[in-house]
């Protein structure tokens, strides 16, 4: 009796804080969608995890049970929302994005090397293709860029964790405060 009760007692912390996985697709009417973020709010809105798809537009993410409000979002599309409750591995299937609706006077096309890029060590955002550079800091580019999130403590890949920068193919030794101070500097 006193050894079923040692190794209950042994075991029920790793029982409680288990994690579950959340996956799911995230595609338009057509194809798949790649680089759309993912990402899991508490009840009071707060980030708990997230991420980005694949190629294949398949996500994935790891929780502890409870309930949790899902927001999948991608540039140009709206955004999906949906409450979910986790007591188990979930499997969300698809997941369409409905694209928004702009009414266009006029429609320009021009090439410019991409704004993302994945290599095999890094992604690279080119901030002189972005939008926001064109009116903002280099900061403000980096927090429209998808799988990035930026605050006061530094800059995060979603699903990665904490990030190093690299500037012009040099990293930079600056984090946290000290890094969103110079890159607000710069213009």
């Amino acid at each position: 009796m006193k050894r079923s009760i040692l190794l209950l007692t042994l075991f029920l912390p790793l029982l409680l804080s288990a994690q579950f996985k959340i996956s799911g697709n995230v595609s338009n009417e057509t194809e798949k969608i790649t680089w759309a973020n993912v990402v899991l709010l508490s009840e009071n809105d707060q980030l708990v995890t997230g991420g980005i798809t694949e190629e294949s537009g398949a996500f994935a993410l790891s929780v502890k049970s409870g309930d949790y409000r899902l927001v999948v979002s991608f540039l140009g599309y709206e955004n999906f929302e949906k409450q979910i409750s986790v007591e188990g591995d979930l499997n969300l299937g698809e997941i369409r994005l409905k694209e928004t609706a702009n009414a266009l006077e006029e429609v320009t096309v021009s090439y410019r090397k991409k704004l993302i890029e994945q290599k095999a060590d890094r992604i690279v955002f080119t901030i002189e293709n972005s939008m926001a550079a064109t009116g903002g800091d280099a900061l403000d580019a980096l927090k429209i860029a998808p799988g990035l999130r930026v605050d006061d403590n530094g800059i995060r890949m979603l699903g990665k964790g904490n990030s190093q920068v690299m500037i012009n193919g040099r990293i930079f030794p600056l984090t946290g405060t000290e890094l969103i101070g110079y890159l607000n500097s710069i213009s």
